[in-house]
């Protein structure tokens, strides 16, 4: 490398990690010796007929920056968050529901409970004693009434 090349080239480039990565993805990897080299060779040719494509055509090859590429990718992306929306509204509807169904339901068990409670002080009996243990009988419950004739 020359002088010149060595102090144009900036001191954080990593191109040959890059270029590791790249044919790495292009190729993968675990491939037996001979596919792997069998493999590279079809690869270098079609980069060296892209760029000799380039260099008649004077127009650089980009794949993810064509118009298609953009647009289907735009596409995707506006498709996704309209369906998170729509996930992000169905949810807001079930909530809304779902708290008007708690609404309603603590509304009910709160009239059943008051229409059930009934008296909560007990009816105090003149003959009971001041300390509410001794019983009382009444008449009809343990002494039962003479049928009527």
């Amino acid at each position: 490398m020359s002088t010149e090349d060595w102090d144009n080239t900036p001191s954080t480039t990593n191109t040959g990690e890059a270029q590791h990565h790249w044919t790495n993805v292009q190729l993968g990897t675990k491939q037996s010796l001979v596919e792997a080299m069998e493999n590279a060779r079809k690869l270098d040719e079609r980069v060296a007929r892209e760029i000799a494509t380039s260099l008649q055509s004077a127009i650089l090859l980009n794949s993810k920056m064509s118009l298609p590429t953009k647009s289907r990718e735009s596409h995707d992306a506006a498709d996704e968050r309209a369906e998170v929306e729509h996930e992000i509204q169905a949810l807001q509807a079930e909530k809304q529901d779902a708290a008007a169904k708690l609404k309603d339901l603590r509304t009910r068990k709160s009239a059943l409970s008051k229409k059930s409670k009934g008296s909560q002080t007990r009816s105090v009996v003149v003959s009971a004693s001041s300390s509410g243990r001794v019983k009382t009988r009444t008449i009809g419950v343990y002494f039962p009434l003479p049928p009527v004739v």
